[in-house]
């Protein structure tokens, strides 16, 4: 393959890329479609946290199982067991955009025997860019956490500041080599989202550090 043949493949490689990334992007899911919902989430199959270990991504779609109390909307769910320390810890939790679909997330603490102790709504998530984020300390009596759907939220439209760094590089191609220049700025922009039962959630422990 001659050098010219390289480059024009390299400058069409990105340009694939990102069609099939978007192809790949889900719209935004906005209603349970008739799924079979149970009164209570199952925590026997939970997903084990461990602290300080890597994160643990999840991604909401139209297979994700729902839960319902009688009487209340019902939320899909993924549920995780805490981890039993008695140092204390941190649990991080972070909504990604997935398209214009920003998964609308509150969070459920229980304790060993599937009672709620606690509840973190949506209105105390705070915007990081374009996602969603919320940080707890976790109390003993807590062993699992529901990263759930707020009925409340879904279908609204979110706007959200995101900043950008652009990198723009010109590259030119002669008989000996392919010189290479790259250009960098920023940006801000506004994207607009919709709080969505998809998505993609990452979910993450951490020790609370020690005072010196």
């Amino acid at each position: 393959m001659s050098r010219l043949t390289e480059f024009r493949a390299f400058l069409l490689f990105p340009a694939l890329f990102l069609f099939a990334a978007c192809a790949n992007k889900s719209p935004p899911l906005l209603t349970l479609g008739g799924r079979a919902c149970t009164s209570a989430p199952a925590l026997e199959s939970a997903i084990p946290i461990a602290i300080d270990d890597h994160e643990l991504r999840f991604v909401f779609s139209d297979k994700t199982p729902c839960f319902g109390p009688a009487g209340d909307a019902a939320s899909v769910y993924v549920a995780y067991r805490l981890p039993a320390f008695t140092e204390p810890y941190i649990i991080d939790v972070t909504s990604e955009p997935a398209g214009q679909a920003l998964f609308s997330p509150r969070l459920v603490l229980l304790d060993g025997d599937g009672k709620v102790i606690r509840e973190i709504p949506r209105g105390e998530f705070t915007s990081h860019n374009a996602s969603l984020h919320a940080a707890l300390r976790v109390h003993p009596e807590e062993h699992y956490l529901l990263v759930a759907s707020d009925p409340k939220t879904i279908g609204q439209q979110i706007s959200r500041i995101s900043e950008t760094t652009q990198t723009m590089t010109l590259m030119s191609v002669t008989p000996a080599a392919v010189v290479a220049a790259s250009y960098h700025s920023g940006d801000d922009s506004t994207a607009d989202f919709v709080g969505a039962l998809n998505g993609t959630t990452v979910v993450d422990a951490k020790f609370i550090p020690k005072a010196k």
